[in-house]
């Protein structure tokens, strides 16, 4: 749904699309949001799309889910 979003909307152009399409096959999905192209990928799968990503001319860089679980955030000032 967020790709979908991303094309309506207009951040997610066609020459955009066409210029990573090759590397979506690295990738379980993409979007695109305020000048950001986000890509979610398995970690044995994360080089291979940041070399293809730097092969089209893109600067990734990558970032790992928490191992560490679920936080709760509380208002202490209620």
């Amino acid at each position: 749904m967020s790709r979908e979003f991303s094309r309506e909307v207009g951040f997610l152009g066609g020459d955009l699309e066409g210029r990573i399409g090759a590397c979506a096959r690295y990738a379980d999905t993409y979007y695109a949001k305020k000048r950001v192209l986000l890509f979610l990928t398995y970690r044995d799968e994360a080089e291979a799309l940041a070399e293809c990503l730097r092969g089209v001319g893109l600067a990734p860089r990558g970032f790992a889910l928490s191992e560490a679980g679920a936080k709760i955030f509380t208002d202490r000032r209620r």
